[in-house]
């Protein structure tokens, strides 16, 4: 009954005077379940300036069971001939009527003929024992698909990859840095208080700086080069401290009474030679830097002798 039905439809439709300038096929009149077919509109236009509005169908073609798989673009197969293409598929069996598809020609709705397709079962032989589902079969391992699943990853998380990129060149070069730092040859051995203080005293000497009237210039080396030999010698802050303050502070060290007039000889005339800008007696200047020299010598730290392999 359902079957008379449906082609009565069909024969009626060109009876009411619908226009056959939209045509739908079917690549196929009857399908298995889920099998795909192609179905196709073709528009046949008046003339060459018309414009076609296509209809738009989301996830079922019109109004009937068959589901869209996929769709092309419209294209035009000449100038007064244009089509558009729909793969479709059904999940139910039975006979399915198309109905017939509106599109717009120069603004006019131009209805399409009707097509019926029938869609078949599986049929099942019930007489055969059911078999079970076949297992999953992996695939071959493949380099190429490994590397572009890898690359692919790359490409969606690439913030991730760059922030791990700059975090390992950070620590590549802070590594690197610690490393040279750690390299580096050791610092010299620091020379022996008295020595360096010997050897400041004989530049002072050969610069003769009060033999051509710089008398300040003179003093102010000979105090300082006393001074920075008593910081290392005794640790006493004698570079920060006035005259009297270091006396004072040489007080509580064991020094002989010979080498204390010494030192206060030579820093009291040094601060009258750069505060209150006298000049000494050439006999005065020589007498300061021997007192300076005799003052370093008697004071000088003495360094255990270790005995060598002969004495042994």
């Amino acid at each position: 009954m359902k079957h008379i039905l449906v082609n009565i439809l069909l024969i009626c439709v060109p009876l009411f005077g619908f226009s056959q300038e939209v045509k739908l096929q079917l690549n196929l009149g009857e399908i298995r379940i889920g099998e795909p077919c192609k179905l196709n509109i073709e528009v046949r236009l008046p003339n060459e300036k018309s414009i076609i509005g296509w209809p738009e169908f989301t996830d079922t073609f019109s109004t009937s069971k068959l589901e869209i798989i996929s769709k092309s673009a419209p294209a035009m197969v000449n100038q007064l001939t244009g089509q558009m293409e729909y793969t479709v598929t059904s999940f139910d069996s039975g006979y399915h009527a198309i109905p017939p598809v509106s599109v717009l020609i120069d603004g006019d709705s131009i209805l399409s003929n009707a097509l019926l397709i029938k869609v078949n079962t599986v049929e099942v032989d019930t007489t055969k024992q059911f078999r079970d589902i076949k297992n999953i079969e992996e695939e071959p391992f493949s380099w190429k698909d490994y590397f572009l699943s890898i690359w692919y990853w790359i490409l969606d998380n690439w913030y991730i990859v760059l922030s791990i990129v700059i975090l390992t060149i950070a620590l590549v070069l802070y590594i690197i840095r610690k490393r040279k730092k750690n390299e580096l040859p050791p610092p010299p051995p620091l020379v022996a208080p008295h020595i360096e203080a010997i050897e400041r005293l004989r530049i002072i000497e050969k610069e003769q700086q009060w033999q051509k009237g710089f008398y300040k210039d003179y003093y102010t080396s000979l105090s300082d080069c006393l001074r920075h030999y008593i910081e290392r010698r005794f640790n006493v802050a004698a570079l920060e401290q006035t005259t009297d303050e270091v006396v004072r502070s040489l007080r509580l060290i064991d020094l002989d009474e010979e080498s204390r007039r010494h030192l206060v000889y030579v820093l009291k005339l040094s601060d009258l030679a750069k505060f209150a800008k006298e000049q000494p007696a050439p006999h005065e200047n020589e007498s300061a830097l021997k007192r300076s020299f005799e003052f370093v010598q008697r004071t000088q730290s003495v360094e255990p002798e270790i005995p060598s392999k002969e004495n042994e």
